[in-house]
């Protein structure tokens, strides 16, 4: 079989029989994986989910924990240290949080672990928590009146304190939605998002290691002059960018870009391609192997479909390597792909009636030794 090529779902679990928007997935530790969601009242819960290496047995773990009681929306989830996590989401009033959680190695104990700051007493809706430097993170987000904005947190490795760590900036004072912050090189950095009339929009920024300035770095591309909502990036090789999003029409389109390591000159690469003509919503990018990399998304009817890509280092060819293949006929909002093992990959979605599910699906992956990936592929069906 060709890499990248999309095999059969393995098996199927649903993590919480009510709708579960923004779900979120994070590995643990071993078979043990967390999932972070909202639940209808939108407040925030998380519990854990083991997935064996085969990908055939799902099941939950027996970890939960109502991380807030009031609000909990948007969440996203980073790992901090040991059995340590960060969560960021939109909480009460609609205002910026953060809290620490404790989660065992075995997923049966998620407890609160004493950190919590609320980095924006306006609004922080869709925040997205990025890594910067040693106990420094930088949080994007949209603020009161949709403007793309940055904070930086520090946060201790056993999760008791978490602080305003002094760098904040604005980076587009009209629109900035669904900021995704990736590293360039060195303290630059590309943000990139939907702005003013929700055309795709990548800016340059500066943050430096210890987390007290923030700055604009001079660069500056509009990738996408209709539309550019719920834009994805993801690091192609050093430079190059590949972007995926929901372009004109509510078409999928993926995009390359390259950027210089000073933040400064920001250019189309000349890869793009449009991976559906009909619809392409949340779409979202994961390396597999090569230069195959696999990109869920919501298509026509909001059902779940799965493509995987080629795309050159150079950033110069895209093209369609396997799919569309269908993963859940109902629905499959905002998904996200994660390697389990060897060719197993776990998707993480609101399905049927918004209930936040996990699936297992098989894609054919090459080893860096140049092996056969791991399973005999079937399709989808």
């Amino acid at each position: 079989m060709a890499e990248g090529d999309i095999g059969a779902v393995l098996d199927t679990q649903i993590i919480d029989t009510g709708t579960g928007t923004s779900t979120k997935l994070i590995h643990v530790d071993g078979l043990i994986w967390a999932a972070v969601y909202e639940t209808p009242d939108t407040t925030g819960w998380i519990k854990t989910v083991s997935i064996s290496e085969d990908g055939l047995t799902l099941a939950l773990a027996g970890g939960s924990l109502h991380y807030d009681l009031v609000a909990g929306t948007t969440p996203d989830i980073i790992h901090i240290s040991d059995d340590i996590y960060a969560v960021v989401y939109q909480g009460p009033d609609g205002d910026g949080w953060i809290k620490t959680v404790s989660i065992s190695a075995d997923g049966t104990t998620v407890a609160l672990a004493g950190g919590s700051l609320e980095f924006d007493a306006s609004d922080g809706l869709k925040p997205i928590i990025t890594p910067i430097s040693g106990d420094i993170y930088a949080i994007a987000y949209e603020d009161y009146g949709y403007d793309g904005t940055i904070i930086t947190v520090s946060i201790s490795a056993d999760g008791a304190t978490i602080a305003a760590a002094g760098g904040s900036l604005i980076y587009d004072d009209v629109k900035g939605t669904g900021g995704r912050l990736v590293r360039i090189a060195g303290e630059v950095y590309a943000v990139v998002y939907g702005g003013p009339d929700f055309d795709g929009w990548i800016k340059t920024v500066t943050i430096s290691a210890d987390g007290a300035t923030v700055a604009l770095a001079g660069g500056s591309l509009e990738f996408d002059e209709v539309h550019g909502a719920s834009p994805y990036p993801i690091e192609i090789a050093p430079g190059i960018f590949a972007i995926a999003y929901q372009g004109p029409d509510t078409d999928g389109w993926i995009k390359a870009v390259s950027i210089s390591d000073d933040g400064l000159t920001l250019a189309l690469a000349g890869g793009s391609l449009e991976f559906d003509v009909a619809q392409g919503q949340f779409p979202s990018l994961t390396h597999i192997s090569g230069n195959v990399y696999a990109l869920p998304y919501t298509g026509v009817g909001s059902d779940g479909f799965l493509t995987t890509l080629s795309i050159s280092e150079d950033g110069a060819t895209i093209a369609i390597a396997d799919g569309p293949d269908e993963f859940d006929a109902d629905n499959g909002r905002e998904a996200m792909i994660h390697h389990v093992a060897n060719s197993v990959y776990a998707i993480i979605y609101g399905g049927t009636g918004g209930a936040p599910t996990l699936k297992t699906i098989a894609v054919e992956t090459i080893p860096p030794s140049g092996g056969a990936g791991g399973l005999m592929m079937m399709g989808i069906g």
